[in-house]
């Protein structure tokens, strides 16, 4: 991996210094640049062409200029860097005011394990398949969703060894509407309980940690991009998504493929649906941070991709999810997941038309078992 360059804006030099010592232990081939002026932080990034940086970190409040506005400078100057803001108050009012031009937001005190996480997704991000065009417009986009506060949450809780899905069950309760989704979810034919349930902590056990979190993040990302949206387009786009999740799910079940792989498509094929989210809602601004150099169906699986790479989700999973959109082979795990993504999206937009060319395709008996019971199911 090249070396990254990452600079941290404080005007308290101790902060700083702190900063810079874990920093510096975490990834001693890294460039670590201190900026205690904040107002004259873009000095610290170089003259002209030469200005660089893959990280930008700030304190929030700061004499003179705060952090949103500096990481709001560097989506133009640095459009490539990573944004992060250091805030010790990360109220979810708080939170959502500052996650504009934020990708990360971390309270303070902040964590050994949160930079941690940063440089590894800062690693990963410069794997993906983006042209130098792509990551310019890619980073130049201000409503990039940041992970929600309950996703995080829920993370936590799912981490710590001595909790249960109990617990979180007690963390979704308090929100009507993703305890409503859960329920409807874990009821729904795709999972074949025998018996309804109204029992959220039913519904949490049922659908397994995996597929809470992936219906949970797709909701809260919804409720968030909604407003920006005609109610139309966005019922569309989340009614394929499921669809989609659920055609997947099922080929994987008729092949024999085993829970957690089931739970992996089914995940992928879901959260597939934000990049599709901040594409339509771009197209609807008619910003201009729009991509072009693709088409916008690959365009969006890239930058689920990107989202989902600075959230920390494995980077496995990731490369399954942009698999999607060209048949792959089917020789490994892998391959035969993000075919199964391929074949379901296809199914899903075409309809019946598609079923026999598809079934043509498929290689390995299993994956050609699955997909053709689920076409008899669907009747085609």
């Amino acid at each position: 991996m090249s070396q990254l360059k990452v600079i941290f804006v404080d005007d308290d030099m101790l902060l700083l210094k702190a900063l810079y010592r874990l920093a510096m232990r975490l990834r001693p081939d890294w460039v670590f640049v201190l900026c205690d002026q904040p107002k004259r932080w873009l000095e610290y990034g170089g003259a002209g062409a030469a200005m660089s940086a893959d990280i930008v970190v700030s304190d929030y409040v700061m004499p003179g200029i705060m952090g949103n506005q500096i990481l709001q400078q560097a989506s133009h100057k640095l459009p490539m860097a990573i944004r992060v803001l250091l805030t010790a108050d990360c109220s979810s009012e708080v939170f959502q005011q500052l996650e504009s031009y934020s990708h990360f937001v971390f309270a303070k005190p902040y964590r050994e394990q949160d930079l941690a996480h940063l440089f590894n997704c800062a690693e990963r991000l410069q794997k993906l398949p983006f042209t130098l065009e792509d990551r310019q417009r890619v980073g130049r986009i201000n409503q990039l969703p940041v992970m929600p506060k309950l996703i995080m949450q829920l993370r936590q809780v799912l981490a710590d060894p001595d909790s249960d899905l109990s617990d979180c069950a007690e963390l979704v309760v308090h929100d009507p509407v993703v305890s409503g989704k859960l329920i409807q979810s874990a009821n729904s034919a795709m999972l074949g309980f025998s018996r309804q349930t109204s029992s959220l902590q039913e519904a949490i056990t049922r659908l397994g940690a995996k597929l809470t979190e992936a219906i949970i993040t797709t909701l809260l990302i919804s409720e968030d991009i909604k407003q920006r949206l005609p109610a139309c387009v966005h019922h569309h786009i989340n009614d394929q998504a499921f669809i989609h999740a659920n055609y997947c799910r099922r080929i994987a079940q008729y092949a024999g493929m085993s829970l957690a792989q089931r739970d992996t498509v089914f995940s992928a094929a879901l959260l597939s649906a934000i990049g599709r989210l901040m594409l339509e809602t771009l197209q609807q601004n008619a910003a201009a941070e729009l991509p072009e150099s693709r088409s916008d169906f690959e365009d969006a699986t890239l930058l689920s991709a990107y989202i989902l790479t600075l959230w920390g989700y494995p980077e496995a999973f990731c490369q399954t999810l942009m698999m999607q959109d060209l048949p792959t082979n089917e020789d490994s795990e892998q391959g035969k997941m993000a075919f199964m993504l391929f074949l379901a999206k296809r199914l899903m937009l075409d309809g019946a038309s598609a079923a026999s060319v598809l079934q043509a395709m498929i290689e390995s008996k299993d994956v050609a078992d699955g997909f053709a019971k689920l076409c008899q199911e669907l009747g085609y």
